[in-house]
């Protein structure tokens, strides 16, 4: 009965996950990435908060963790920003399966901090995951007409890859740091506790914006169906959130991480169906291929 239970919320954290950034893409050209990060990231931590209060006793990190914690946050909280403004510029099934590539950098980093062992599947996925962000990441194939740095100036600039590719690479590398300091706070705090932590201190860092702008700058208040759409977002992405939280009361990490990370396919398949967006060939196998090797990584 656990199992099930525990199954049922895994594939509800992946459903979540995965399908916010569908819905987010309908609003966030015309609100802005950083009304909808605050809209979706406050709900997150009122309703995690009123979670925790009934599950878990808080109690203060060491020293290090501390640091760790903090250092985490800020990047996470410039990660979810810029996957934000990723999203409103390309294709948010292409956005979404590029900035998944925290996993593989966090599997190669813990390779040499935590000494986690990397057997032949292991390089099998890492194969993978390389070779379909490459055709994900794609939009054109065509080579410089000469490889100097002009002709290779141009080339990058030009519509050979997806719109957001660069910018999704970069929220990769910022989640991986996330993710290595998650590390250290499991060790020390758990799971849960680490959650609550991350979020409430992700959220401060978001609100950090307010020091330097007015509100009437950053802030676009929605009309109409726009609140739908947003809140629709919202319940997802907090939902997948607490989803996970009580997964992990009856499923193992193992179990349960290998599930949630292919929610990249989940984004891949809403993106069609709901907002009609169309990938090449080529790039759908990438995702596809991608997605197979981070889930064959984190297992």
């Amino acid at each position: 009965m656990a199992d099930t239970i525990g199954l049922v919320l895994a594939i509800v954290a992946l459903l979540g996950w995965g399908g916010y950034a569908v819905f987010v893409k309908k609003v966030v050209d015309k609100l802005g990435e950083y009304t909808c990060l605050l809209f979706n990231h406050v709900v997150l931590v009122v309703l995690l908060g009123i979670t925790a209060v009934f599950t878990i006793r808080l109690r203060m990190p060491t020293d290090f963790t501390t640091v760790a914690i903090i250092i985490g946050s800020i990047f996470a909280a410039i990660a979810a920003y810029l996957y934000y403004k990723s999203v409103s510029q390309g294709n948010v099934g292409v956005v979404t399966t590029l900035s998944s590539l925290y996993v593989l950098w966090t599997a190669i980093v813990s390779y040499f901090l935590f000494h986690e062992e990397l057997n032949m599947d292991k390089y099998v996925a890492i194969g993978l995951i390389m070779v379909g962000a490459i055709l994900a990441a794609i939009q054109h194939f065509r080579f410089p007409k000469q490889f100097d740095e002009k002709h290779i100036t141009e080339f990058l600039q030009g519509d050979v890859f997806s719109k957001g590719a660069g910018l999704a690479l970069i929220v990769s590398v910022f989640w991986a740091i996330y993710n290595l300091a998650t590390k250290y706070s499991v060790i020390e705090l758990g799971p849960h506790r680490t959650s609550v932590y991350f979020y409430a201190l992700i959220l401060i860092f978001i609100l950090f914006a307010f020091l330097g702008r007015s509100t009437k700058e950053i802030i676009t208040r929605p009309q109409g169906e726009q609140w739908k759409w947003l809140s629709i977002s919202a319940a997802l992405f907090s939902v997948g959130a607490v989803a996970f939280y009580f997964a992990l009361v009856y499923l193992p990490l193992s179990t349960l991480t290998p599930i949630v990370s292919a929610a990249p396919a989940v984004t891949v398949i809403g993106a069609a169906v709901l907002l009609g967006e169309r990938l090449r060939v080529h790039q759908y196998v990438g995702a596809v291929l991608a997605v197979a090797g981070i889930v064959m990584l984190v297992i």
